[in-house]
């Protein structure tokens, strides 16, 4: 069974070596002892996240390519 590091939603603590399948995604943190449900999911992708200039500047070398 896969085990999951996660860090508490309500102190940040990481909790470490959890089986979140096993109890449905609860967990009580070791910390402040607050019981909350953790989605289990794929690891996340990071996007890129741009301003209004930068996007502009994407769009403009683009078209200047083609």
């Amino acid at each position: 069974m896969k085990t999951y590091d996660v860090r508490c939603p309500i102190c940040g603590m990481l909790n470490n070596n959890l089986y979140l399948e096993e109890t449905k995604g609860w967990m009580e943190c070791k910390h402040c002892r607050q019981t909350v449900q953790i989605l289990v999911s794929e690891p996340q992708k990071s996007i890129s996240v741009y301003s209004g200039s930068q996007l502009a500047e994407k769009c403009v070398s683009i078209w200047n390519e083609s």
